[in-house]
């Protein structure tokens, strides 16, 4: 019980193995971790919608191109939050909400 709601960051950036510009105080890498989440979560949702199998690559021009769609699906993804909440739309409160209408005018293609 001493710990609960205390939980710790472990890097291996350090003052004897990186430069100072990639060097983070406490606060940016709990930034940093907090933002990462906010990513992964939204390629979880981009890739939920588009219905990505899961990827195997291993050559570096098939990363990069894997990892291109990734970060193209998540700009569209932050795209749509940010115009939902400068357009509200009647019936529409959510990007999931998008991703459902999205999905059944795909059926009428």
């Amino acid at each position: 019980m001493l710990t609960d709601g205390i939980w710790m960051v472990v890097t291996n950036i350090c003052e004897t193995t990186e430069p100072e510009e990639y060097r983070l105080g406490p606060r940016e890498l709990i930034k940093a971790y907090r933002d990462k989440n906010r990513v992964e979560e939204g390629f979880r949702e981009v890739k939920s919608f588009l219905k990505f199998q899961p990827t195997f690559v291993y050559m570096e021009e098939h990363v990069r191109a894997h990892y291109t769609i990734c970060i193209l699906s998540y700009l569209l993804d932050v795209t749509i939050t940010n115009k939902l909440r400068e357009n509200k739309m009647e019936g529409v409160s959510s990007v999931n909400k998008v991703y459902r209408i999205l999905e059944k005018l795909e059926s009428w293609v």
